[in-house]
């Protein structure tokens, strides 16, 4: 090659199959065969990992410093951060509110660990300590469900909820194959439409902690969830 250095900037995404880490294994592999004119690589990031938890945070950066041949990190210190701009004093900066009222019964902010919003969701139905409108939106759901597993017991054919996953966006993902491998107009095919429309008003309220229920409606609205004529619709009179 014609450059003999690497810088990769948000140095974290080299993870998986992310470009970044395409890229790092091609001058790995360069590296490891031509050790005389080996291509020097740096890594800039702010946030080195999106693990959590001491032995993740180390297994990913361990992960990290052999995708690059890292051999050496360097963190600014505090007083380098202050003389770049830094300000490590929150009581100047202005604390943007949030232009919705919050609902009442949302998950706490002290309790919400982004990696565990999956299982916190699960929790919180079963232990009935859920928002109406959360219980509600759920519960439409799981009667669509209902009427798709029903048509697939009339057709000898199988469906199992996605929503164990805790990968959020795979439930939609998954309603949405459905949906494109069912027969064009058939009732196969509009009841999945219909799902994917409501796993994404789900998803939306598991992710914001229950907090955004004027999202979901504005979402509903516009995709046309709310549209419940028709023999194919769930029987929701109490929506």
């Amino acid at each position: 090659p014609n450059y003999w250095l690497c810088v990769f900037d948000e140095v974290h995404h080299v993870l998986k199959q992310h470009p970044y880490r395409i890229i790092a294994h091609s001058i790995k592999e360069w590296n490891e065969q031509n050790q005389e004119r080996s291509i020097q690589t740096i890594g800039l990031s702010a946030s080195l990992t999106y693990a959590f938890g001491p032995k993740e945070v180390q297994s990913a950066l361990r992960s990290l410093c052999y995708d690059l041949s890292i051999t050496k990190m360097i963190s600014p210190t505090q007083e380098e951060l202050i003389s770049g701009g830094y300000i490590p004093n929150d009581g100047n900066i202005e604390t943007i509110q949030k232009p919705w009222q919050v609902p009442d019964g949302v998950v706490p902010e002290d309790e919400r660990k982004p990696h565990l919003v999956h299982q916190t969701f699960i929790e919180r139905i079963h232990n009935k300590s859920i928002t109406p409108f959360a219980l509600k939106v759920y519960k439409v759901v799981r009667a669509i469900e209902n009427e798709i597993e029903n048509e697939c017991k009339a057709r000898a054919e199988t469906f199992e909820s996605p929503l164990g996953n805790k990968k959020l966006n795979s439930w939609e993902d998954y309603a949405h194959r459905m949906k494109n491998d069912a027969l064009i107009g058939s009732s196969m095919q509009i009841l999945f439409q219909f799902l994917e429309v409501w796993y994404v008003a789900l998803r939306i309220v598991v992710q914001s902690w229950e907090e955004e229920q004027q999202l979901v409606w504005l979402w509903l609205i516009f995709h046309d969830g709310l549209h419940k004529h028709g023999w194919y619709s769930p029987r929701l009179e109490d929506w």
